[in-house]
């Protein structure tokens, strides 16, 4: 009996036991799915849609911990088990080093260690987008701190999200709120030391300059191993590969993982600074000579030297050896950087492998692809330059090939961007819209069409005349890619497709019909002809239909490109393509075909003479109005011309006073304090640390520079940003510049605007700017050479033909405008004041001083006596800002300047500085409180920046940090970013 009760309840303990650890392992599973950065983030939408706010930010701030958990667990158990570089894991350690891994993960992260988690959310993560709902949660909690920080972490990788922007513009105006909360709680050390290294080293700092940029270094280097650990991860290859392709398609994902770690974090908020480590011993070797650390500044060149041979550096080397007496033996770089760059050339030479070599499962394979090849694959001595050193020529004016032949799975294919502006796409698009669609709402307009549009439609002049460039650049593209000078323009066609119910409606397709870019229909028989096609995107679309795709002779898709406007598509007849329906817009897109024995396009010259019989007949007719009359009316308006040709030591240059009255001279200002973007019009600058000058004047690290030009002007008063009066007032204001330029010169001939821009710069406090130059002797179309000559080079936009910069105040210090002697010296300045024009013929030498305290602004104009290069934005605010205008709206000056208050539109670009809020405006008159994340305000950039006159002078040294061949020079010019 005893012994039944004993069985009995052992039985009861196992029950309770076996029911107890069941209880404990649905227990500890539902913790872990709790605890998943996954599960986390789509609780913590849901508690956002139902509005409980702080369960909302609680649950999104737990999904970030435990994204940053999960993943640097995974990364400390691979540095524990692969004790060596993992590229050289031999097969006879795997199983061990497997064992090892499997054992860290399940000890730290117990049933997690095998988890799964959708990319779409790892995506979300390092997008940073929990931080943008958490700060909506937390303003909406009342927890306006945590508000700031979180909304300013997600804005410093956002910041042409204009939402976000206002919402750290609210924050920063409330009470109680430092700078110091704004914190970008993602920022890493390295990044902060670096930051505040350059500052050090700007200021002349040099021993904390040195040991800042150490840390930084040695920080970045344990950042970065780490990056490459993180890659050392799962990989899905949806299908099933044989074994030693199913390890070979890992590696090259993993080596390829390991390279994009070098872009990431050298990232700064939304820009990459080129050479980042490079930089360090660049700024090191400086910093160690200015405190007199020979030794450490031998090693620092050494280290700098085997990343990158500038003659730069090695005139360093070879003046602290020929000039101070040093062995050339004290250069020894340290072991660690020497095993650093030797890692990466290892790397880099297996991408270039893959890159060159490796086949995909998905590649197209040419059956002439058969050639001596070394034991890399190198092709042996084909004689052959490559297509993308033929088309290198015009990165020069922003063009980029983004991808060729391999990576679009088929031979004589490209893909090219940045063509054509936004401006540009919808003049040449309004052209194709002119004309009716056929029944499958297809408007197609070749060029003698186009020409008789513009004869019934004077306003699409301008649409025809970019047509001719654009078709002149499309066509040298192509025909430097292939090499072949012989192509001609066959054909000219503008294509635009109807998106949504109009794109079904009318005849349908037939099943053999593969649709093509020229509007065609090309049926499954089709054979190959000798043609070259290329295609010039002019709308967006990026949502997954309207796209291009490449496809094979059997019919099947081998690659696809989602259309933007400014992107380029060439082809040659063998590579067969589709178009996919466009369903929610628009698809329009400028088409050329090539050949070399078809004959010219017709219609073509017919285009060309009609616009050079409309140039002919303005020409005669010009002035149309008596041009004394014209200066008298400017007379007797107040506006007086007070330094003429001889008092400024030159020809054909003249300064006229009270152009503008000081009321204008405000609003324009204002104007430009709302809508100014921080480095507009200088997005293209090729500086080599784009971080470190993108904040400043494209010419002096004194000065923070601004601009706003007329496309963004027009987009703002379209947006009820600013207000429709604005805009004609800068657009009246600077007509009259031309107007006055044209006129006084007595020029034969119409002046039309090239550019416009409205700029500012202030110079930064602190900043010992007083020798240095907001701008270095230029001329503004051509190119000037050391023994004074001036090249007219493209790059130097020799359309232009003369400039004009129209002042808007005087409370400043510095800035003087200056005309300049051939040998680059000063000739004769003139001081800004509101409403002082200076105009010169654009091939005139010229300067800016350095602005050393305070703001100045002003309005920089470009004419051109060429119309097929007029201002296309000028044009499209002229159309349209009539219909801008509600009846019987009309401000007074003093509540439009008020008004200029209103929806501010903020600066969205973090200055690197230790203040990390400085950028965005401090304007705190109308503080709109954060909206929603899915409530976006994110306007178009609509930027004219390829026309700013920041590269007409292609002459800009790069920021070089050397050592001068004299030491008593001090090296003052040395430290400029």
């Amino acid at each position: 009996m005893k012994m039944k009760l004993y069985v009995t309840t052992i039985m009861e303990l196992s029950i309770i036991l076996f029911f107890s650890l069941n209880i404990y392992c649905v227990l500890s599973l539902k913790h872990d799915q709790l605890t998943n950065y996954e599960k986390l983030y789509e609780m913590g939408m849901e508690a956002y849609k139902k509005g409980k706010w702080s369960e909302c930010s609680s649950l999104f701030s737990s999904a970030v911990k435990d994204y940053h958990f999960y993943h640097n667990t995974l990364i400390d158990c691979r540095m524990k088990c692969y004790k060596n570089d993992t590229s050289s894991i031999l097969f006879d350690t795997i199983l061990e080093k497997g064992n090892c891994l499997r054992h860290c993960k399940k000890k730290l992260l117990g049933l997690r260690a095998e988890e799964e988690t959708s990319y779409a959310i790892q995506l979300k993560f390092e997008d940073r987008n929990p931080y943008n709902y958490m700060s909506f949660c937390f303003y909406k909690d009342e927890k306006y701190k945590e508000a700031a920080s979180a909304a300013f972490t997600y804005y410093v990788s956002h910041q042409d999200d204009e939402r976000i922007t206002e919402s750290v513009h609210y924050y920063r105006g409330l009470s109680g709120i430092e700078n110091l909360d704004f914190v970008d709680l993602e920022r890493k050390l390295y990044q902060s030391l670096y930051i505040k290294g350059l500052n050090a080293y700007n200021v002349g700092d040099w021993e904390e300059a040195s040991s800042l940029f150490e840390r930084s270094l040695q920080d970045y280097f344990r950042e970065e191993e780490r990056c490459r650990f993180g890659c050392e991860k799962g990989f899905v290859h949806g299908m099933f590969p044989d074994f030693i392709n199913a390890i070979a398609d890992h590696y090259v994902a993993v080596l390829v993982c390991k390279q994009k770690c070098l872009k990431k974090l050298a990232t700064f908020g939304m820009d990459e600074v080129k050479d980042y480590v490079l930089e360090h011993f660049n700024y090191l070797q400086y910093a160690y000579y200015q405190s007199g650390k020979f030794e450490e500044a031998f090693e620092a060149i050494a280290n700098f030297l085997l990343f990158k041979s500038t003659d730069e550096m090695l005139n360093n080397k070879k003046y602290y050896i020929t000039t101070l007496g040093h062995s050339p033996n004290s250069f020894k770089p340290t072991p660690a950087v020497k095993q650093y760059v030797e890692m990466w050339q290892a790397i880099d030479h297996k991408l270039d492998f893959v890159r060159e070599h490796y086949i995909l499962s998905s590649d197209f394979i040419a059956a002439e692809d058969s050639k001596d090849q070394d034991i890399w694959g190198n092709q042996i001595d084909t004689g052959q330059a490559s297509r993308k050193e033929n088309v290198a020529m015009f990165e020069s004016i922003g063009m980029r090939l983004k991808s060729e032949g391999k990576d679009l799975n088929g031979e004589d294919r490209f893909v090219a961007d940045s063509f054509i502006r936004e401006d540009q796409c919808q003049t040449l698009t309004d052209l194709a819209m002119a004309k009716p669609g056929d029944d499958n709402g297809v408007k197609k307009v070749n060029i003698s069409e186009a020409t008789k549009l513009v004869s019934e439609n004077e306003d699409l002049e301008m649409s025809l005349r970019l047509l001719l460039r654009a078709h002149v650049l499309m066509s040298s593209y192509v025909a430097a890619y292939f090499s072949r000078s012989g192509l001609r323009v066959a054909d000219i066609t503008l294509v635009c497709r109807h998106g949504g119910e109009q794109a079904t409606k009318g005849k349908s397709l037939s099943e053999d019909c593969v649709p093509q870019e020229d509007g065609s229909c090309l049926g499954k028989d089709w054979k190959d002809r000798d043609q070259v096609t290329v295609v010039a995107y002019l709308t967006d679309n990026t949502e997954g239909t309207g796209e291009f795709y490449f496809m094979g002779h059997d019919g099947d898709v081998q690659s696809k490109v989602e259309p933007e406007c400014g992107k380029l598509v060439g082809f040659t007849g063998e590579s067969h393509h589709g178009v996919s329906p466009a369903w929610d817009q628009e698809r329009c897109a400028l088409v050329l075909t090539l050949s070399e024995y078809r004959p010219k396009a017709q219609g073509l010259d017919d285009a060309k003479k009609f616009l050079q019989k409309l140039d002919s007949n303005r020409n005669k007719g010009f002035p149309d109005s008596d041009t004394t009359d014209i200066l008298n009316q400017f007379y007797s308006q107040g506006v007086k011309i007070t330094q003429k040709d001889d008092e400024l030591l030159g020809k054909e240059r003249f300064v006229a006073d009270d152009l503008s009255t000081p009321v204008e001279c405000d609003q324009l200002i204002a104007i430009a304090k709302l809508g100014k973007l921080q480095g507009d019009g200088y997005r293209n600058d090729q500086s080599h640390n784009p971080v470190a000058t993108k904040f400043v004047s494209p010419y002096t690290k004194f000065e923070v520079f601004e601009g706003l030009n007329i496309s963004r002007s027009l987009m703002l008063a379209e947006k009820g940003r600013i207000s429709p009066s604005s805009l004609r007032l800068l657009l009246d204001v600077s007509e009259n510049a031309r107007l006055l330029v044209e006129r006084y010169l007595r020029l034969p001939r119409p002046l039309y605007f090239d550019y416009t821009h409205l700029v500012c710069r202030t110079a930064i406090p602190g900043a010992e700017g007083e020798l240095s130059l907001s701008h270095p002797v230029h001329a503004d179309n051509c190119v000037i050479q050391d023994d004074g000559s001036c090249i007219r080079d493209p790059l130097a936009y020799t359309q232009r033909s003369y400039s004009a910069v129209l002042y808007l105040n005087d409370d400043f210090e510095g800035g003087e405008f200056f005309f300049a002697h051939k040998n680059k010296s000063e000739q004769i300045s003139v001081s800004p004041v509101c409403g002082r024009l200076v105009a010169f013929n654009a091939g005139e030498f010229h300067g800016v001083k350095a602005v050393t305290s305070g703001q100045r602004c002003a309005i920089a104009m470009w004419f051109t006596h060429d119309p097929n290069f007029q201002e296309v934005a000028r044009l499209h605010a002229s159309r349209r800002i009539d219909k801008l205008f509600k009846p019987g709206d009309k401000m007074s000056e003093q509540s439009e300047s008020e008004s200029q208050m209103e929806g501010a539109i903020l600066n969205h670009e973090e200055s690197l500085t230790d203040d990390p809020v400085s950028s965005v405006s401090e304007d705190k008159s109308d503080l709109r409180k954060p909206l929603k994340p899915d409530e976006q305000l994110t306007y178009p950039d609509m930027s004219d920046s390829s026309h700013s006159d920041a590269h007409s002078d292609s002459t800009l040294s790069d920021h070089a940090k050397g050592l001068p061949d004299d030491l008593s020079e001090k090296a003052e010019s040395h430290d400029e970013l």
